[in-house]
């Protein structure tokens, strides 16, 4: 069981994601916005994952990801981001800041697939340090 972080100002995504990785077996907290999520990366114990969103009110997921870039304790957690944007727009987070992205509207399978190879892949890192 994996402690998984969904950020999403959408609602309906935030619940289906949530529902779909407790099923899956991982713990799932929930922000509606990156301003709230950074709140919560800060009280709770830091997540083996990220799903977030770009476009949020308050901060966005690109503010979000050059927040945690600038911590070193959280730089080793792996990020998906879910966007309706590309990669080569300028909203986009550097390259590298970043592990993974999916385009919404997105496949649940897709989704599960993404989460449960990073996680996989981060496992085999932590046993191989």
């Amino acid at each position: 069981m994996a402690k998984i972080m969904v950020i999403d100002d959408e609602p309906n995504i935030m619940m289906v994601l949530q529902e779909v990785l407790t099923d899956a077996g991982h713990e799932v907290c929930a922000a509606s916005n990156g301003l709230t999520g950074w709140e919560l990366l800060q009280q709770y114990q830091k997540p083996d994952l990220i799903l977030l969103d770009l476009f949020m009110p308050g901060m966005s997921g690109k503010e979000f990801i050059q927040k945690i870039t600038s911590i070193p304790h959280y730089l080793d957690i792996p990020v998906i981001l879910i966007t309706g944007s590309v990669p080569n727009k300028r909203d986009f987070p550097a390259a590298g800041s970043y592990q993974d992205f999916i385009c919404k509207p997105f496949d649940i399978g897709e989704v599960i697939m993404k989460v449960e190879k990073l996680l996989n892949s981060r496992r085999i890192s932590l046993l191989t340090v």
